[in-house]
């Protein structure tokens, strides 16, 4: 009897590390494919795996791209955000039938991923923002056309990265959680396609196990009114996770920030 429990228990456990390998694998494509469709902005609390979310991109699509904290040295160029410009061209010359030619400085087909968004593009200091980045927006608006690229940001709280920038984007995610387990990391996010129902933090729409189609019909009236909602995972080895997770207290203080020593055991312990 106990030998038919274990085998049953570990049946269970193959179909359900089967189906969480699926997941993982239908998250990952989903995820690249809508980064490489569109702007995208990511939101979610500290540590529930926003910077993850830029690393399981940036290496899942191996291509050259910017970023304004070194998030893979083999992909990644280090930017500041001033040069994502088409500067000295404003919205005054667009309304004017003004535009000025300037030099291309920027490569083709290298997104632009930028950390802390609520930090260096507060949307707070909009007024210093439009003085100092008068042209980001646009740049924001029309890198498709200008380089073949899109800009993606992200943010502990989505309404704290500039307006005129979060209101343009096409795609938003929001982290729930983080967790490491033998080896990986797993993180699991909401996708939102409309700007109203991301700031919301609507949940996804529960079907209805035993009542199919009136769950289907219930799930097209939510995604009429809300736009899609829906919650996916991603795994990713942790040692195929390049970027420093302190970036900042090398920016800031001007040293790497120290190493966290594993405490071992003594014989006297």
């Amino acid at each position: 009897m106990i030998k038919f429990i274990i085998i049953g228990l570990l049946v269970l456990s193959a179909i359900a590390l089967i189906i969480l390998i699926v997941k993982c694998i239908k998250g990952k494509r989903f995820l690249i494919r809508q980064f490489e469709r569109c702007n995208c902005i990511v939101f979610g609390k500290k540590g529930t795996g926003k910077d993850l979310l830029f690393n399981a991109v940036i290496n899942g699509r191996k291509k050259p791209c910017y970023a304004n904290i070194p998030y893979n040295e083999k992909f990644c160029e280090v930017r500041q955000i001033k040069d994502f410009s088409v500067s000295p061209n404003t919205y005054e010359n667009f309304l004017n039938d003004d535009i000025k030619v300037i030099d291309k400085t920027l490569e083709e087909n290298k997104d632009f991923y930028i950390s802390d968004g609520g930090i260096v593009l507060p949307s707070q200091y909009q007024g210093q923002l439009v003085k100092n980045y008068p042209s980001l927006p646009i740049f924001y608006a029309l890198s498709r056309h200008l380089t073949n690229s899109n800009i993606h940001i992200n943010t502990q709280n989505l309404t704290r990265v500039w307006d005129k920038l979060r209101e343009q984007a096409d795609g938003y995610f929001k982290t729930l959680s983080s967790i490491k387990v033998a080896g990986f990391i797993f993180t699991r996010f909401v996708y939102y396609d409309e700007y109203e129902s991301a700031k919301n933090n609507l949940l996804p729409y529960k079907r209805r196990i035993f009542a199919k189609a009136e769950s289907v019909a219930n799930l097209e009236e939510f995604e009429a009114v809300n736009g899609r909602v829906e919650e996916f995972i991603i795994c990713q080895r942790i040692k195929n996770i390049k970027y420093d997770t302190r970036a900042y207290h090398s920016i800031i203080y001007g040293v790497p920030a120290p190493i966290k020593k594993k405490l071992k055991k003594t014989v006297d312990e």
